[in-house]
C-alpha cells in the first residue's frame, strides 16, 4: 500500500473512532454518517438506540445552513453533495424511551411512514396533523389512552395502536379515514365500545380488535364492504352482528354482505348468539328465539370461521351462506346439533366441535366428503363410533343415513335462532319481549382432554355417567411429599447449576389471594391469573382449583419468583407457563438435591419483560475446576422444554455454554430486544430451529453462528453490526447463514 493510501485509510479510521466515541457517550447524539445516509436514502432508522428524545440533529436533518458540506473535495471522499439529498419519507424510532414529540416534526412534511412503537408516549403534537403525506403510523406499545386528535386529520392507510391503554375512540371523527384506511390494529387495549360511525370505513381490509373489553360491535360495522380479515377474539362480545331497531320491518331488508371477507376470528368471547338486536333500556330478557329469515346474508369468500370458547347453542344461519368455508372451529360451546346448512358445504376440510354438548354425532356429517379433520373429544357421547380416523368415522355415519339424506335431500334450515337483546340508547323500536328463559347452562362434563384429533386416537367412546363420580371433579394433585418421584431422593447427585428457586413454600410472603377460576377455564384446563397484581401464590390459594390445568397465565403481575406451589401441584400436567411482565431477576431453576420435581410436561415457558440479567450459573464438576460436558436429565427442571421466550429482558450476552446442557429439547429461543451486546459462544445454539436475536446491541455477528446446523429461522435485524449488510439481512435466514459460512476460517 502506498503512503498516500495508508494516510487516507488512517484518516478515515480515526474519524470513525472519534465519531463512535462521541456517540457512545450520549445515546441522544446521532452518528453523522447515519444522518448523511438518511439524507441520501430518505429513510432514517434510529430504532433501539436508547433515545429519550428526538435529537436536534434529526430535526435539522434537511437544514442546509446546519450542514457541513466543506468535505466535498476532501481527501477521504466522504463529503456530501447537496444535489444528492432527497426528502425524508420514513422515520423509524421504535424501541426507545421517547416521552414527547417536538412540534418541529413538521420539518418532515414529506413523511409517509412514522414508526414510534415501543416508546413512552401518551400524546402527539397537533403539528402531526399537518403531515398530509403520512400514510403509515405505528404507535404500538406506548401509553395512549385515546387516539390522538392529530391522526384524525390525516388520510391514513395503516394505523397500529396495539398494546396501549385506549378506552374509547371519539365519536364522529372517522370521516377522514372513510376512503383511505386499509388496516387498523387496536389489539390489546381496554376498549369497551366502538364509535357508531365505524361503518363509514368503506376501504377497510384488515380489522384487529383482539384482547379488548368490547361487549358488542356497533350496528353498522358490517357495512365495510372490502373487509377481508376480522379479529375480535378475547373480548366480551355477546353477539357478532348487532341488528338495528326495527330490522324486521326495514324496507329494503337488512343486508349483511361481505364479498371479500375470508377470516372471522371471534374465539374467547361470551357469544350467546351470532345475532343481536338493539332494544330500548331496560332489557327485560337477555336473549330470545327470533325469526331472522328476512335478513339477506352473503359471505361468498369466507374460508375460516372461529367461534371457539363461547356460549353458542346454534350456528345458524351463517354457515348456510359460506359456500367456500374450509375451517369451522366451534370448540368449547354449548352446541347440541349442527345447522342443516353446514351439511351442504362442499369444501369444508376441518371441523372442531370438541367440548360441546353432543349426545351423538350427527349422521349427516357423513355427507361431508371433503372433511379431512374432525375433532369431537369432550362431548358426552352416549354411543360413539368405532372408527380409528376421520375417514372411518364419516364412513360409519354415512352408512347409517336414510336413503333420502344419503342422496343429499336435506330439509330447509329453520330461520329461527337465538338473538341477543342489547340495550341501545338510539333504539326507538323493539321486538316483542316474550318471557323466554335465558340460555340453559352447559351440562356437567367429566374432565377430558381439551381436543383430540380423530386421526390420532380411536373414536370408541363409552357412555359416561350423567354425574361425575366421586373424585373425578377433584383433579388437584396431592402435595409433592406424598408422590413417588423417581428423581427426588437422590442424595448422591450433586448440583450442577446454581439454584434460584427455594423449595420451601412457607418462605414465600403471605401477600397472595385465593384463586377462583370460572367454569370456562375449567373446561379448557387453563388457569388465567394475569393482571391481578399478585406478589406470590401459595398452595392454600389453589383450593378452589378443582382440576389440573395444562396452561397457566401469570403475566402482568408482581411476582419476583416462580411460585413453588405450581411446581409441586401441577408438575405432571403443566404444558405452558406464562410469567411475562413480572419482576423476576433470574431464570427459575432448581436441582436434583432440592425436594422439587421437574416440570416434565412443560413445553412452553415465557419469561419476557422481566428483569433477568444472566443465564443460570453452571457449577464446576465435583473434584475439579472444569464445567460439566453434559448433565443428567434427572437434574434438569425443564427436560422437555421446546420454546423459551426471554424477549425484553436485561441480558447482555448469550450463554457461554451449550443450551443443550440445560434444555436438551429446546428448538425455539426468543431473545428479542434484550440489550445483548455479544455472542461469546456462537455454537451454543445446537439444536435450535428458530432463534430471534433482533433489536439488540450486537456489534459483531460471529461466522461460527452458521455452524448450528439445525437453524431454519434466524432473526438479527435491528442490531449495530455492520456485516452482513442490511441488504443481506433482509434476504432472510438462508442468505445470512451463507454469508457467515463463507467467512469461517478454513
Amino acid at each position: 500500500m502506498s503512503s498516500f493510501r495508508q494516510f487516507r485509510a488512517n484518516l478515515k479510521k480515526s474519524e470513525v473512532t472519534r465519531d463512535q466515541g462521541q456517540e457512545s457517550s450520549d445515546p441522544n447524539v446521532i452518528h453523522p454518517r447515519l444522518l448523511q445516509s438518511a439524507r441520501q436514502s430518505g429513510r432514517l432508522d434510529l430504532a433501539n438506540r436508547g433515545l429519550t428524545l428526538i435529537p436536534d440533529s434529526v430535526y435539522s436533518l434537511l437544514d442546509l445552513s446546519q450542514r457541513d458540506t466543506s468535505k466535498g473535495s476532501s481527501l477521504n471522499g466522504d463529503g456530501e453533495r447537496w444535489w444528492e439529498t432527497v426528502d425524508l419519507t420514513q422515520l423509524l424510532l421504535a424501541h426507545n424511551s421517547i416521552t414527547q414529540i417536538d412540534g418541529r416534526i413538521l420539518n418532515f412534511d414529506t413523511l409517509t411512514v412514522l414508526d414510534l412503537s415501543h416508546n413512552r408516549l401518551d400524546s402527539l403534537p397537533s403539528e402531526v396533523g399537518q403531515l398530509q403525506q403520512l400514510r403509515v403510523v405505528n404507535l404500538t406499545g406506548n401509553q395512549f389512552t385515546t387516539v390522538p386528535d392529530a391522526l384524525f386529520a390525516l388520510p391514513l392507510q395503516d394505523l397500529k395502536l396495539t398494546d396501549n391503554r385506549l378506552t374509547t375512540i371519539p365519536e364522529d371523527r372517522l370521516l377522514t379515514w372513510a376512503t383511505s384506511l386499509i388496516r387498523l390494529d387496536l389489539t390489546r387495549n381496554q376498549l369497551t365500545e366502538l364509535p357508531r360511525d365505524f361503518g363509514t370505513l368503506t376501504t377497510l381490509l384488515d380489522l384487529r380488535l383482539a384482547k379488548n373489553r368490547l361487549e358488542y360491535l356497533p350496528p353498522n360495522w358490517w357495512q365495510c364492504p372490502k373487509l377481508e380479515n376480522l379479529d375480535v377474539s378475547a373480548n366480551k362480545l355477546r353477539c357478532l352482528f348487532l341488528l338495528p331497531a326495527g330490522h324486521d320491518r326495514a324496507d329494503p331488508p337488512v343486508r349483511i354482505s361481505f364479498p371479500r371477507l375470508k377470516v372471522i376470528d371471534a374465539h374467547g368471547n361470551a357469544l350467546v348468539g351470532l345475532f343481536g338486536q338493539c332494544v330500548p333500556t331496560p332489557v327485560t330478557v337477555a336473549s330470545q328465539p327470533l325469526d331472522i329469515g328476512h335478513l339477506q346474508l352473503d359471505f361468498p369468500a369466507l374460508v375460516e370461521f372461529s367461534v371457539a370458547y363461547n356460549r353458542l347453542a346454534d350456528l345458524s344461519p351463517v354457515t348456510a351462506h359460506c359456500p367456500q368455508l374450509l375451517t369451522l372451529d366451534a370448540n368449547s360451546n354449548r352446541l347440541t346439533d349442527l345447522p342443516v346448512g353446514l351439511f351442504r358445504l362442499r369444501n369444508i376440510s376441518r371441523l372442531d366441535i370438541s367440548m360441546n354438548n353432543f349426545r351423538a354425532l350427527p349422521l349427516r356429517l357423513g355427507l361431508l366428503e371433503s372433511l379431512k379433520v374432525l375433532l369431537f373429544a369432550g362431548n358426552p357421547l352416549r354411543l360413539g363410533s368405532r372408527g380409528t380416523n376421520t375417514e372411518s368415522v364419516l364412513t360409519l355415519l354415512r352408512n347409517r343415513l336414510s336413503a333420502e339424506e344419503a342422496a343429499g335431500q336435506l330439509p330447509d334450515e329453520p330461520a329461527v335462532t337465538e338473538v341477543v337483546n342489547v340495550a341501545w340508547a338510539g333504539a326507538t323500536e323493539s321486538t316483542p319481549a316474550a318471557t323466554v328463559p335465558e340460555h340453559n347452562e352447559a351440562a356437567t362434563l367429566a374432565a377430558v382432554p381439551a381436543a383430540t384429533a380423530a386421526e390420532s386416537a380411536p373414536v370408541a367412546i363409552s357412555q359416561p355417567p350423567t354425574e361425575p363420580s366421586p373424585g373425578e371433579d377433584k383433579l388437584v394433585s396431592a402435595p409433592a411429599a406424598t408422590k413417588s418421584l423417581t428423581h427426588m431422593a437422590l442424595p448422591s447427585l450433586v448440583d450442577y447449576v446454581q439454584p434460584t428457586v427455594v423449595p420451601d413454600d412457607a418462605a414465600e410472603p403471605v401477600t397472595s389471594s385465593p384463586v377462583v377460576p370460572d367454569d370456562q377455564q375449567a373446561r379448557l384446563l387453563a388457569l388465567k391469573l394475569e393482571s391481578l397484581n399478585l406478589e406470590s401464590l401459595r398452595v392454600s390459594d389453589l383450593v378452589a382449583v378443582t382440576y389440573a390445568p395444562r396452561q397457566i397465565d401469570l403475566s402482568n403481575n408482581r411476582l419476583t419468583a416462580l411460585p413453588v406451589c405450581l411446581v409441586t401441584s401441577y408438575y405432571q400436567t403443566l404444558t405452558s407457563l406464562d410469567l411475562s411482565k413480572n419482576r423476576l431477576d433470574q431464570i427459575p431453576w432448581w436441582t436434583a438435591s432440592s425436594a422439587l420435581p421437574a416440570l416434565s410436561a412443560l413445553r412452553q415457558l415465557s419469561l419476557s419483560h422481566n428483569a433477568i440479567k444472566a443465564w443460570p450459573s453452571l457449577l464446576p464438576a465435583a473434584g475439579g475446576d472444569t464445567l460439566p460436558e453434559s448433565l443428567p436429565v434427572e437434574a434438569l427442571p425443564y427436560p422437555n422444554l421446546d420454546e423459551l421466550n426471554l424477549s425484553d429482558c436485561h441480558l447482555l450476552e448469550t450463554p457461554a455454554y451449550s443450551l443443550r446442557l440445560l434444555f436438551p429439547k429446546l428448538t425455539v429461543l426468543l431473545l428479542r430486544h434484550c440489550h445483548i451486546e455479544r455472542i461469546p459462544n456462537p455454537t451454543a445454539f445446537d439444536g435450535i430451529i428458530r432463534l430471534d436475536l433482533s433489536d439488540n446491541n450486537i456489534a459483531h455477528l460471529p461466522p461460527k453462528l452458521a455452524l448450528n446446523s439445525a437453524l431454519q429461522a434466524l432473526f438479527v435485524e435491528g442490531n449495530s453490526f455492520r456485516f452482513p449488510r442490511y441488504q443481506i439481512v433482509q434476504q432472510g435466514t438462508h442468505a445470512i447463514l451463507e454469508y457467515l459460512r463463507g467467512r469461517i476460517p478454513r
